[in-house]
């Protein structure tokens, strides 16, 4: 958006009207109290059954156009972190710029009961006056707000032609049907760590895998399956089928279970495989034993700050780089167009380059704009994550894991316990879909 058009725009928010100040552009004949980015008491989410219990803004009072956020708890500005801290004083540093508006901001759990969908959802149906202009989901949440048309499309896709500096997986994290839904603020995903004091040529192939011969560190038993689900969907292979719909092929699942039962039977994964259920007790049982090899998150290798481990993307069948990704980025949530052009330009500031990269280097993220890492310090994480970026793709929408990684893990664990082979797990699990 052009200086000249972002002012006209914001002119026809100031019309909202009479009793909030005719800037018409001129600012700087203006001279306001400048409020602080607000932590806004959480009222209780409404119901159908009570009256709306709504804590008003006081900035309201002031004349001042209220933008309000909502945001999950681990993206608190108030935790006193150093990446809290940069989003809190980017939130400040829009008020000072923007005199007519006064960001504000609640704190709500992710997902579940009163969290940001469910409560976007009750609010929009009995207190729309309180709904929020912005929010920060998760792309899984995301594709679930659009899909119960909570959320508004930005006016311009991403990439666009007047902003190209985005990887190619932002635009699928952010768009849906061709729309785009999301501003894509960080993303994190799966890779290989290894100890490069022990590990000179990290293996980048499954047949390397096998034969380097290292201990080999994730978690089978994952409810999500993120690692089988990965390696499945590096070789091409589809989870969903135009006729059929949702899909597993036996043939590349059966690829995914013979490397596993490889590397088993060199007895490179625990004892217990079946009960290592969690990226956490992977990254454990790596930490505190051989320190070798282990599948975990970039979010994990990035805070760990330890010397001599490195990652790279995960190992596929051809060597090809591969990942899977999950990320978050603003969405507009409220219908007044008015409001929305307001909300869009804080987006946009929350988004920048150099603001995404010194907060993602601060939260141990991955940014989706590749010159945000030049704001990173460690230029060898700023190649691991240019890495893991390139050629990325975004987690499989909810609606499809919640069917297939069920079943992803429990074929592992049946062909780690000895209980079938690889062929018939993956037979099993396809022909589950097919009835």
């Amino acid at each position: 958006m052009s200086g000249r058009s972002l002012r006209a725009a914001l002119t026809a928010v100031l019309l909202l009207g009479a009793s909030f100040l005719l800037l018409a552009g001129c600012d700087a004949l203006l001279t306001p109290t400048q409020p602080s980015a607000t932590a806004l008491p959480t009222p209780p989410v409404p119901t159908s059954t009570s009256a709306p219990q709504v804590s008003t803004p006081t900035i309201e009072d002031s004349g001042l156009i209220p933008i309000i956020i909502w945001l999950p708890p681990q993206f608190d500005p108030e935790l006193g972190t150093s990446a809290s801290e940069l989003l809190k004083a980017r939130l400040e540093a829009f008020n000072l710029e923007h005199p007519n508006l006064a960001v504000s901001y609640r704190i709500k759990n992710e997902t579940g009961p009163a969290g940001l969908l469910d409560s976007l959802s009750s609010t929009s149906k009995v207190a729309p006056q309180a709904l929020p202009d912005l929010i920060l989901f998760s792309d899984s949440e995301l594709q679930n707000a659009i899909e119960r048309s909570l959320l508004y499309p930005y006016p311009t896709p991403i990439p666009s032609s007047e902003d190209t500096d985005w990887f190619t997986v932002a635009a699928s994290l952010s768009s849906y049907q061709g729309q785009t839904y999301s501003q894509p603020l960080a993303a994190d995903g799966l890779t290989l760590v290894y100890n490069a004091e022990i590990i000179e040529n990290v293996p980048r192939t499954w047949e390397e895998l096998v034969s380097a011969g290292y201990l080999l560190s994730f978690p089978p038993a994952d409810p999500q399956a993120a690692f089988t689900l990965a390696l499945y969907l590096s070789q091409g292979a589809a989870l969903r089928e135009p006729e059929s719909g949702i899909t597993l092929q036996a043939e590349a699942l059966q690829k995914v279970l013979d490397l596993y039962l490889q590397i088993q039977n060199q007895n490179r994964l625990p004892s217990n495989p079946t009960q290592i259920d969690t990226d956490r007790a992977a990254w454990e049982r790596f930490l505190f034993g051989a320190r070798q090899t282990v599948i975990t998150k970039a979010s994990r290798y990035l805070a760990q700050k330890e010397e001599g481990l490195l990652a790279v993307p995960l190992p596929t069948e051809d060597g090809g780089s591969f990942t899977l990704v999950n990320g978050w980025g603003w969405a507009l949530t409220n219908p007044d167009p008015n409001k929305q052009v307001a909300a869009e330009e804080l987006a946009r500031y929350l988004s920048t380059a150099e603001f995404a990269g010194a907060w993602t280097d601060a939260a141990d993220l991955l940014p989706l704009r590749p010159k945000a890492l030049e704001f990173w310090e460690n230029e060898t994480d700023q190649i691991i994550a240019t890495q893991l970026l390139t050629n990325a793709q975004p987690m499989p929408p909810v609606s499809v894991t919640a069917v297939v990684s069920p079943l992803m893990r429990d074929a592992a664990i049946s062909v780690l316990s000895g209980e079938q082979t690889p062929e018939e797990a993956a037979q099993s699990a396809a022909e589950f879909l097919q009835n």
